[in-house]
């Protein structure tokens, strides 16, 4: 159920009820878009590996494949290419692309003279925990852990990438007047405080939707009634009560809707792609005039920059992407094919009986 409220809260980023945000849209454009950070399969212990037991790739001389990593019954050697091999046959397919766009986002900044420093890692860690409002210790042994990546992962494969095209992007963006203006607006101008009713787009549930206005388009006791009964469980949770609605926020036909309305007045049932709603005012907020646009100039003008930093990376990501052309030969298709003929051959060759034991020599 959880999941299924993620994904419908992705598809309605205007849509934010009251009790809170969702948790994890700090830092996530780069991974989800980029990178596609996969970590079902990664260990849930959130401290970074000692350096010196991560070199950069197999060492030039020729004791590579001889390299021990533990021994067992005091004298067999488990090798370092034992290892390698046993990580790819289980997590290669899904590890692959997050390194090679990983290097491809590392050969352009070498190119570039762009590199990221040890103290710029550990500012974007706080600045992350910041935002989240969360102590490091909380992001480390709940956040991290949750989603089974450790620390090491997330410097290495969310931060530095971020910090890295970040950095070749800066001189790409800049804030107009009318941006800074638009972002200010957003913060400080008029607001409409709302209750929503949300149905999913389907035809049976646009029928009890259509049903449903009738019965609560002259009750706010009967639209809060329905509203507590909506088949989204966050926003019965709160009643229908969403953060009050400004103007900028990203979706303009809920904007234009709910500027439209008068305190008590109901809107027409809206189509979105998150599904089909309603609203009702509950009031307007006027526009907070003792800020001046000029004392928080600055400050806007960074928060513009960021969002088309943002977008800027993705469509840099891509770029960098489309001009290195890479080439996976390790996929997830092959590794269960591959499966599959070795358990052929060894049935073929009788080393599995057909009973499923394994035959005693």
């Amino acid at each position: 159920m959880r999941n299924l409220h993620e994904k419908q809260s992705a598809n309605r980023p205007w849509l934010r009820p009251a009790l809170g945000l969702g948790m994890f849209g700090v830092t996530t454009f780069v991974v989800g878009l980029l990178l596609g950070l996969h970590s079902e399969g990664s260990p849930a212990v959130a401290q970074e590996p000692a350096r010196h037991n991560l070199p950069d790739g197999p060492e030039p001389s020729s004791d590579y494949a001889q390299r021990v990593v533990a021994y067992i019954y005091g004298n067999i050697a488990v090798t370092r290419e034992e290892l390698g091999e046993y990580l790819i046959a289980r997590f290669g397919p899904d590890k692959l692309e997050l390194l090679v766009n990983k290097k491809i986002i590392e050969h352009a900044c070498r190119q570039k003279g762009v590199e990221v420093t040890p103290a710029e890692l550990e500012l974007a860690l706080e600045t992350d925990c910041a935002k989240l409002g969360v102590t490091k210790d909380v992001f480390l042994n709940q956040v991290l852990r949750e989603r089974k990546v450790t620390l090491y992962e997330w410097k290495e494969d969310v931060l530095k990438p971020q910090i890295l095209l970040s950095k070749l992007c800066q001189d790409r963006v800049q804030a107009t007047e009318d941006e800074i203006r638009m972002c200010y607006e957003a913060h400080y101008g008029e607001k409409i405080e709302v209750r929503i009713i949300m149905y999913p787009n389907d035809p049976q549930s646009q029928k009890s939707l259509s049903k449903l206005y009738e019965r609560v388009r002259g009750s706010e006791e009967e639209f809060i009634k329905a509203a507590k009964e909506q088949p989204d469980a966050n926003l019965a949770m709160t009643g229908g009560l969403i953060k009050p609605i400004n103007r900028h926020a990203g979706n303009k036909q809920i904007e234009d809707a709910a500027f439209r309305l008068q305190p008590g007045e109901i809107s027409e049932v809206i189509g979105t792609p998150g599904g089909n709603l309603i609203m009702r005012c509950v009031k307007r907020i006027p526009p907070d005039r003792t800020v001046v646009l000029e004392n928080v100039k600055a400050q806007l003008t960074k928060e513009v920059v960021d969002k088309k930093l943002q977008l800027e990376v993705r469509k840099l990501g891509q770029e960098l992407i489309a001009q290195a052309e890479p080439k996976l030969f390790l996929k997830k298709e092959e590794r269960m094919a591959d499966l599959k003929r070795n358990v052929e051959k060894e049935l073929n060759e009788g080393k599995i009986q057909q009973t499923g034991g394994v035959e005693k020599k």
